[in-house]
């Protein structure tokens, strides 16, 4: 997942650069050459910084840095930590400085922002988090693809008994801990590979209000631990032949998995619709598969899926509003006007649910109730170029004079035309239409020609023909009128 998923490859550089920042400070450790050593530092301090600004995970490098140096290089040495406690407390200072860089001046309030539009508490993500990193750790050791899902549907944590399941998890991560802590002299790799895999974990299994869990978060964390199973093979095969055949097996197996994964993430509609069928009471599976199939064109599966989606969600505002495109699209105006009003229900503030109602009412002939919805439109966004162009046509061109408004015309499509930067020969024609409704021809036929210089560049050829019409009209002294929908004008 963190190389299908694109937006997440992030997340394989930051573990790139953390394990070379690692790597990097090791050898530098190992090196007599004082300016090989410098040059070592200064590539980990470089590579450090990298994985942190490819994203936050990195925030513990230099608590693990510092770990394998005790662990590792020092032995365990108990008066060596002591001496040089003031290191592990600057690393933990450095975690802080980053923790506070990302979360701002008040990170507690950041961090309980982060919950605002989530369906549980920072408590019961806490809670839940400690069956998430039990479910991690069964992903690892048998990741086959009916078990991945791009979104799981975990269930939340509401007490450590309710489920029950979350005071056991909370037990074996205690327990884990506790391991790796009793181990750590007899079997100091082990330890360091628990630790390094709980520890990673914690950015994006704690407090902060993110998805509860992601296939993506094992990508580093995994790293040491699988490097437990290759340790425990080698230790316990009867010897390294059998070993390395054992390995290449697990290697073949999940190579073919991983195939048989990537076809799933072959293309959106096989991909949503594998979480459909892993999550299928999940809203928003079924609303993402709902967006890509109107995308491809099947508008009754949209419309299914969106509705299915409704069920789980009756307060789903971006399905409402995409549910009233696929009615539009559909041609069922008066299923895509309620649609888009429920959506405006829900968020008063959706300026493209009051341009896309009045676009319906201008097709029926509802010029007065179209107008309104866009003028409700500009009030929530003022700059939108095609309201700002419907609204000044109607107002220029409406055969309906009680509609028309030459001054109104004119300061929409002049704005309109600022924000096109007098580039856009839409823009223009609609501002030539409104200089002709307020009989000022000579600027509406210098506009219109302006308008047509650029048509003939750009096209359309439907387009320039309309604009030849309208120029002759104004050349004469008439305004040009028309009561369909803009789109279509010729």
């Amino acid at each position: 997942q963190t190389v299908s998923y694109i937006v997440q490859r992030m997340n394989g550089m930051a573990a790139m650069f953390y394990i070379l920042s690692l790597l990097l400070y090791v050898k530098a450790r190992h090196s007599n050459s004082k300016w090989k050593k410098l040059a070592l530092f200064s590539g980990c301090i470089i590579s450090g910084a990298l994985s942190l600004g490819s994203k936050e995970i990195a925030a513990t490098l230099p608590f693990f840095i510092f770990l394998y140096e005790w662990y590792f290089l020092q032995d365990l040495n108990l008066q060596w930590l002591k001496r040089n406690s003031i290191y592990l407390i600057g690393s933990i200072l450095v975690v802080g400085c980053i923790v506070l860089i990302f979360l701002g001046v008040h990170p507690i309030k950041s961090i309980l922002s982060t919950y605002n539009t989530r369906g549980f508490t920072l408590w019961q993500r806490v809670l839940t988090e400690f069956r998430v990193v039990i479910y991690y750790i069964s992903l690892i050791f048998f990741p086959h693809p009916m078990r991945l899902n791009l979104l799981h549907d975990f269930s939340i944590s509401h007490s450590f008994i309710h489920p029950i399941t979350t005071l056991i998890s909370f037990f074996a991560i205690l327990g884990l801990t506790g391991t790796a802590i009793l181990l750590a002299k007899k079997e100091r790799l082990l330890s360091f590979c628990i630790l390094w895999f709980l520890g990673n974990l914690l950015t994006e299994s704690s407090v902060i209000g993110a998805e509860i869990i992601f296939e993506h978060r094992l990508y580093l964390p995994s790293m040491f631990m699988i490097l437990i199973v290759t340790c425990f093979v080698y230790r316990f095969a009867h010897s390294k032949k059998a070993g390395g055949i054992l390995l290449c097996a697990v290697v073949i197996i999940l190579s073919f998995w991983t195939y048989q994964r990537n076809v799933v993430w072959g293309n959106d509609i096989a991909l949503w619709g594998d979480c459909v069928k892993k999550s299928p009471y999940k809203p928003r599976q079924h609303y993402n598969l709902g967006v890509v199939l109107a995308r491809g064109g099947d508008l009754d599966g949209a419309i299914e899926h969106y509705r299915t989606a409704l069920k789980f969600k009756p307060d789903y505002t971006a399905v409402y509003y995409n549910l009233g495109n696929a009615c539009a699209r559909k041609g069922d105006a008066e299923d895509a006007v309620y649609n888009y009003r429920k959506a405006l229900q829900l968020d008063p503030e959706l300026f493209q649910s009051y341009y896309n109602i009045a676009k319906i009412l201008f097709k029926q002939g509802k010029i007065g109730e179209a107008i309104q919805n866009y003028q409700k439109a500009l009030t929530i966004n003022h700059d939108t170029p095609q309201t700002l162009y419907n609204l000044s046509w109607i107002y220029a061109t409406s055969e309906n004079r009680r509609y028309r408004n030459g001054i109104k015309a004119i300061k929409l499509a002049e704005k309109l035309c600022m924000l096109t930067r007098h580039q856009q020969p839409l823009a223009l024609d609609a501002l030539a239409a409104a200089y002709a409704e307020n009989g000022n021809f000579d600027k509406a036929v210098d506009t219109a020609r302006m308008a047509l210089r650029q048509a003939i560049r750009t096209g359309p050829r439907e387009l320039i023909h309309g604009l030849e019409k309208r120029l002759k009209l104004y050349q004469t002294g008439r305004p040009f009128r028309q009561n369909v929908t803009p789109n279509n004008k010729s």
